[in-house]
């Protein structure tokens, strides 16, 4: 850590040769902050051999240091790890463009940056695995693998959700895979569900339907949703 040069300094004090000291990428990333000895420890471990002393000190108004002893040599992973990283990085050399990444900067994106994009904290609690770990799923009917998770399978279209998380102003939110006579496949919000909820293979018709509410313009933006279909009286 520290100001660049100051990592030779704090290696004569403490006895290390300054040749042994690794790069501190401000080339290669710029300044990263609190996240510099984080990289340049991985850089370390992905040089060191059994036996090396991995040395990380942190001076500023004070000084912290933790050494490590390499014990064995990991296992190839096959992932590209962070000096792959680094040599397949992009270089930015718009210094607007990289103000405006930082928020230092606010750019006039026009009506189409207008939405609000919030957050829905409860789905991705529920999706982690998806979204973090790029875990598919697999039908319990079908043995079918899909990524991502939906609610319905998308080659037998077995299994269907009633989500009572999901914002509805009718809950819960019924989401199935719809198929039409002609085998085509859509996933779409089943509305007009009775008490006892509905069923794979129930026989559905479409209707067009308020979609959502935009309060800002007060404007009704419609769409199709499909509703369980009732013999007529």
């Amino acid at each position: 850590g520290g100001t660049r040069g100051g990592d030779k300094f704090a290696a004569r004090k403490i006895g290390i040769d300054a040749e042994k000291l690794l790069p501190d990428f401000h080339m290669e990333v710029g300044n990263t902050g609190s996240a510099q000895p984080v990289l340049q420890l991985i850089a370390a471990l992905e040089k060191a051999n059994p036996g090396d002393i991995i040395v990380v000190a942190h001076f500023a108004q004070g000084v912290e240091l933790v050494a490590f002893e390499m014990q064995n040599k990991p296992a190839d992973t096959g992932r590209r790890g962070l000096a792959a990283s680094i040599a397949d990085r992009i270089p930015e050399t718009a210094y607007l463009k990289m103000l405006s990444f930082d928020g230092e900067i606010q750019l006039d994106w026009g009506m189409r940056a207008e939405k609000d994009q919030k957050t829905a904290l409860t789905q991705q609690y529920r999706s982690a695995e998806q979204m973090f770990g790029f875990v598919g799923g697999e039908c319990p009917s079908c043995n079918a693998v899909q990524f991502p998770v939906l609610p319905s399978c998308v080659n037998c279209g077995a299994t269907i959700t009633a989500d009572w998380l999901q914002y509805t102003q009718a809950p819960p939110l019924y989401m199935g895979l719809i198929q039409f006579d002609n085998g085509a496949r859509m996933l779409m919000q089943v509305v007009d569900v009775d008490e006892g909820g509905i069923d794979v293979g129930t026989e559905l018709e479409m209707t067009f339907r308020i979609k959502e509410h935009d309060k800002m313009r007060n404007y009704d933006r419609y769409f199709w949703k499909a509703v369980p279909k009732r013999s007529s009286k």
